[in-house]
C-alpha cells in the first residue's frame, strides 16, 4: 500500500507557485498571450490503511510528573527525541540529538540531562534548541535531572553536574538500583523538595509500585517502600502503602516519612509491568514453518504472521508467572515438541496441542516440595517426546530427564534461583547455566558425559550458541578477577577449548551470543547490567576480530528465539520483532491482543489487522481520520 506523506499537498502548491512566479516574471515590458490555465487540482486518494498511533519502533527513557503540574514523556526513535504530554497528546519538542543512551527532562520540562551513546553526556534545552553544555564521560549507563544538577551514573561511579554550566559539583548522590530495568519513572512534589523514583514491579504479594524518595536537591535517599498510590500534590504528601508492608515496617515509616496514609487499590493487570520486564524472556517463540506461539495473559495462541491468518486461540490459560531470585517476574515459556505445542500450569502439568490447535494427552512433570519458592518451570522438549524439565526442588535448582523408565532426576549442576536454557543435540542435552557452566547431558539417565565450567562466579556464562555445522559452540565468559573472560569456541562433542578470544570489558556478563551464522557470531555488549544503545558485534570465530552489526533501537536479548526460517525479539512495548534468519532484517512487528486480535506491521507503515487493533487508527485520505466502524476502513478489495 502507498504511504500518505503530509508533503504531497505542499509540493503541489510550491510547484504551482513556482510556475505562477516564473510566469509573471517573464517579459515584464509587454503583454503575454493568455494560455489556458492548468486543470484543478484534485486532492489524491488514498485506500484505507491503518497506521500505529505512536511509532512501535520508539523507546521510552522516562516519565516525568511534577505533582499537581503536569506529566511529559521522553522517548526516542532512531536520533529523534521526543517530548510528549500523555494527558493531551501534545507533542511539546521532537529534537534530533544524536543517538542518545537515555536522557530525563528536568522538573520544568524544557531542560534535558542526556547520555549520547554512551561516551557523552550535555544538557540541552528544549526552549533554545541549543546545548547548554557537553563532555566526555565514557560509561554511563543511567542519567537524572534535577531543577540544579545532572546527575550521572557510569560503570566507575556517580558524577554530578551542575545542569546549567556543566561544573562538577561535589555531592555524594547514591546510585540507582540498575537490576530493576525499564524506563525512569519520576514524580516530584509540588514543591520540588521531594523526588519518588519509581518502578511497576511484583512485590511478595502482587503488583505495586517500588518507590525510593529522595531529596529534591541533593537526591539523597530518603526511604525505599511499596505503594499502591501517591499524591504529592499538598504541603504534605498522602501515601497509600501496599499489602505486603508489615505492621512493623508501617510503624517504621510512620517515623521515617511526613505523610498521610490513605487507602486506595493497588495497580492491577500486567500492561504496566512491562515497563520493568522488557528485560525479561518474553514468551514468542517461532516454529520450524515460521509460524508464532505466544502465551500471555489472555492465553496460549498460534499466529502464521507470513500468511496474515487470524491468531488461532488454541487455550485461554494465562501464562503462569514466578519470581526469580532477583525478584523479577518470568514466564514460563510455551513448549515446542516434535509436533505438538505446550504450556504448564500452576500444578505441573504440561497441556499439549498438535499444531493444528487439537488437543493431546497432557503430561504430569516431576514432582517434589517446593520450598520457600515456587518450582519455576522450564520445560524443554526433544523427538520421541524426550523432555527435560528444570525446577525448584525444596529450595534448590534440579534438572529431570524424561525416559521409558519415567523421570531421572540429573546429576547436572543448575543453580538455584537462575534461569537456564536447554537444546537437544541429536542424541544428548545441551545445558546451559549461568553460574555453573555447560554441560552435555545423556538423556536416559542424566549423567553429565562432558562439561566446561569456569570458577564459579554469579551469572558470568552465556548460553551455548552451536555453529551452522553443528560441531562448534560459542560461549561468552564474562569478566571477574581472573583471566577467563572472552568468546569461546569449543568441540561440541568434547566441550575442549578451541579458541579464546578476549573480549572487552563491555560484553555480556549473562549475555547470550545470540546467533551464529556464515558471518560469524553475533553478541551483543552491555555495561554494567544492561544493554545500553544499538550496539551488537560481529564476531570471527577464527580469528576474534571483531566488527558493529546495525540492528535498529536498543532492546533486550532475552527472549530472542530462531528458528531456519524467522527470529523474535521484544520491543520495549512488549510486540515482537519478526524477521528472517538474518539478525540485521528486522521486517515486521507482531502484537496480539486480548481478544485474539491480530497485527503485522511492516517497516514501510504497512499494517495487516484482524479484529480490534487499539493501537492503530483508520486514515481515509490526506484529510480525514476515522474510526474502526466507518465502512470507509472496511479492508480494499
Amino acid at each position: 500500500m502507498p504511504v500518505v506523506r503530509s508533503t504531497v499537498r505542499l509540493s503541489i502548491f510550491l510547484a504551482l507557485l513556482l510556475a505562477a512566479c516564473g510566469a509573471s516574471a517573464a517579459h515584464p515590458s509587454r503583454p503575454s498571450a493568455i494560455a489556458p490555465g492548468p486543470a484543478p487540482a484534485t486532492a489524491p486518494r488514498f485506500a484505507p490503511r491503518l497506521l500505529r498511533q505512536a511509532p512501535a519502533s520508539q523507546f521510552v527513557y522516562s516519565r516525568i510528573e511534577v505533582a499537581g503540574v503536569g506529566r511529559r514523556e521522553v522517548s526516542a526513535i532512531d536520533d529523534e527525541v521526543r517530548v510528549f504530554d500523555p494527558d493531551t497528546g501534545i507533542t511539546w519538542a521532537s529534537e534530533r540529538l544524536g543517538s542518545v543512551s537515555n536522557i530525563e527532562l528536568d522538573p520544568s520540562f524544557w531542560r534535558a540531562c542526556v547520555i549520547l551513546d554512551r561516551a557523552r553526556v550535555g544538557a540541552f534545552d528544549l526552549r533554545t534548541r541549543e546545548w547548554l553544555w557537553t563532555r566526555e564521560l565514557p560509561y554511563a549507563v543511567r542519567v537524572a535531572a534535577t531543577s540544579e544538577l545532572c546527575v550521572m551514573q557510569t560503570n566507575e561511579g556517580m558524577r554530578v553536574f551542575d545542569l546549567a554550566s556543566g561544573e562538577p559539583r561535589a555531592l555524594d548522590v547514591p546510585p540507582w538500583d540498575l537490576s530493576v530495568q525499564g524506563h525512569a519513572h519520576v514524580l516530584w512534589s509540588r514543591d520540588l523538595t521531594r523526588r519518588y523514583d519509581r518502578a511497576l514491579a511484583f512485590s511478595a504479594t502482587g503488583p505495586a509500585w517500588l518507590d525510593t524518595l529522595r531529596d529534591g536537591a541533593t537526591l539523597a535517599t530518603r526511604e525505599t517502600f511499596w505503594s499502591n498510590c501517591i499524591d504529592a500534590s499538598g504541603a504534605i504528601d498522602r501515601i497509600g502503602l501496599h499489602a505486603t508492608e508489615s505492621e512493623a515496617r508501617r510503624a517504621h515509616l510512620a517515623r521515617a516519612l511526613e505523610a498521610d496514609w490513605i487507602e486506595c487499590a493497588p495497580p492491577t493487570g500486567l500492561d504496566g509491568i512491562r515497563e520493568v520486564e522488557a528485560e525479561l524472556p518474553a514468551p514468542w517463540i517461532p516454529l520450524p514453518d515460521g509460524r508464532l506461539v505466544h502465551h500471555g495473559a489472555h492465553g496460549l495462541f498460534l499466529f502464521d504472521w507470513a500468511a496474515r491468518t487470524s491468531p488461532v486461540r488454541l487455550s485461554d490459560a494465562p501464562v503462569e508467572r514466578y519470581r526469580d531470585v532477583n525478584g523479577r517476574s518470568r514466564a514460563i515459556e510455551p513448549v515446542i515438541g516434535d509436533g505438538w505445542i505446550g504450556a504448564v500450569d500452576a500444578q505441573g502439568v504440561l497441556a499439549r496441542f498438535d499444531q493444528s490447535g487439537a488437543p493431546l494427552a497432557p503430561i504430569t512433570l516431576p514432582s517434589g516440595p517446593n520450598g520457600e519458592y515456587p518450582p519455576g518451570w522450564q520445560v524443554f522438549a526433544a523427538p520421541g517426546d524426550r523432555l527435560l524439565v528444570i525446577r525448584d526442588v525444596n529450595g534448590r535448582r534440579a534438572a529431570f530427564v524424561s525416559s521409558t523408565r519415567g523421570w531421572t532426576r540429573s546429576r547436572a549442576r543448575t543453580f538455584t534461583g537462575i534461569w537456564q536454557y536447554a537444546e537437544w543435540r541429536g542424541d544428548h542435552w545441551l545445558l546451559s547455566d549461568p553460574h555453573d557452566g555447560i554441560q552435555l547431558v545423556e538423556p536416559e539417565r542424566g549423567a553429565v558425559i562432558a562439561d566446561f565450567t569456569p570458577p564459579d562466579a554469579y551469572s558470568r556464562i552465556s548460553r551455548a550458541t552451536p555453529s551452522p555445522d553443528g560441531a562448534r559452540l560459542a560461549v561468552i565468559v564474562g569478566p571477574w578477577n581472573d583471566d577467563w573472560e572472552g568468546v569461546y569456541v569449543l568441540d561440541a562433542r568434547t566441550l575442549a577449548v578451541l579458541a579464546l578470544h578476549p573480549s572487552e570489558r563491555s560484553l555480556a556478563e549473562t549475555q547470550d551470543a545470540l546467533g551464529w551464522d556464515a558471518r560469524g557470531i553475533v553478541v551483543a555488549t552491555r555495561v554494567a547490567g544492561i544493554v545500553v544503545g544499538p550496539r551488537w558485534v560481529l564476531v570471527d570465530p577464527e580469528t576474534g576480530a571483531r566488527r558493529e552489526l546495525g540492528v535498529g533501537s536498543p532492546r533486550a536479548s532475552f527472549g530472542h528465539r530462531r528458528s531456519d526460517a524467522v527470529h523474535v525479539s521484544r520491543t520495549p512495548e512488549g510486540d515482537a520483532l519478526v524477521a528472517p534468519r538474518a539478525i540485521d532484517e528486522e521486517v515486521a512487528i507482531v502484537s496480539i491482543g486480548a481478544d485474539g486480535s491480530g497485527a503485522v506491521e511492516t517497516p514501510d507503515g504497512r499494517v495487516w489487522c484482524e479484529g480490534a487493533c487499539p493501537h492503530y487508527r483508520c486514515i481515509v485520505d490526506v484529510d480525514r481520520t476515522a474510526p474502526f466502524g466507518d465502512p470507509a476502513c472496511a479492508p480494499a478489495e
